[in-house]
């Protein structure tokens, strides 16, 4: 996750990470605003076992 001030600086990393991507396989982006973030919805169950293990 980065956090950066606005779309243009955004850009910057999306070419950054475009010059370092894999030769295989995928990387996905996703560019979200403050308000997109703060809307962000959560729906969550008992912790299953790795979650145990790590807590």
């Amino acid at each position: 996750m980065r956090v950066v001030q606005n779309k243009k600086a955004s850009e910057k990393h999306y070419r950054r990470i475009d010059e370092i991507k894999p030769k295989t396989g995928v990387v996905r982006l996703i560019r979200l605003t403050e308000k997109q973030y703060n809307n962000i919805y959560m729906v969550t169950g008992e912790p299953d076992y790795q979650e145990k293990v790590v807590l």
